[in-house]
């Protein structure tokens, strides 16, 4: 009979798609567990995990640390998404075409705007790049027509199904996001252990669900 506030780590991606659902299920399977709940990017979150300044974390990992027990979560891919108000010609679109027009994604600190530098610098290109810790803002800057963001479609799927946006196939390979949920190599893990099992859980419904759907 687990009771208690258990802090909770998530990255904003993970909002976007299943902790709704897992919240839900903590409440019915714990009814006496309170989750208090801190958003925030996976190098802030991985930092406050080692520090004890939350007990779970949903991150970009896994995390290369012994003091941190790491279990797969999900991967989603990423990929270039505009607004139909941006023409980069017939697809797929090389990354030359996108030299010219401003890349919307994650903060600076985080692996998917590093691995895209790194794609870019290799192609020679050196684009602006709008990094944004808000997903949602980052979402809403595309709808707006300012550039072209760098995310899971997943996260975008109705602005998608309505023709609001659209994903633009690219000649190059975006990697893709690798979450993990993380915990404290204590010596009882067990109840936040117990949480981390239902998350592992509810994310590979929620890609089975994904899956099923396309």
């Amino acid at each position: 009979a687990m009771s208690g506030v258990v802090r909770l780590g998530v990255s904003e991606t993970i909002v976007h798609t299943w902790l709704s659902r897992y919240i839900e299920r903590v409440h019915a399977a714990f009814p006496k567990v309170t989750l208090d709940i801190e958003v925030d990017v996976s190098p802030n979150l991985r930092d406050a995990l080692v520090e004890h300044g939350i007990d779970l974390a949903f991150l970009l990992g896994p995390v290369s640390d012994p003091r941190v027990v790491n279990h797969d979560l999900c991967r989603y891919p990423l990929a270039f998404v505009a607004g139909p108000g941006i023409d980069l010609g017939p697809e797929p679109v090389g990354f030359e075409r996108l030299d010219g027009v401003p890349i919307i994604t994650y903060p600076k600190t985080t692996r998917p705007y590093l691995a895209l530098r790194e794609l870019l610098a290799g192609a020679g290109l050196s684009p602006r790049i709008y990094s944004n810790s808000s997903l949602s803002t980052i979402v809403r800057m595309t709808l707006d027509g300012i550039g072209v963001s760098v995310i899971p479609p997943v996260v975008v799927e109705d602005e998608l199904a309505r023709g609001d946006l659209r994903v633009i196939r690219s000649a190059a390979t975006l990697p893709e996001l690798v979450y993990t949920c993380c915990l404290a190599a204590a010596p009882d893990r067990s109840p936040v252990e117990a949480l981390a099992r239902l998350a592992c859980e509810v994310a590979r419904d929620d890609q089975k669900a994904s899956g099923a759907s396309r």
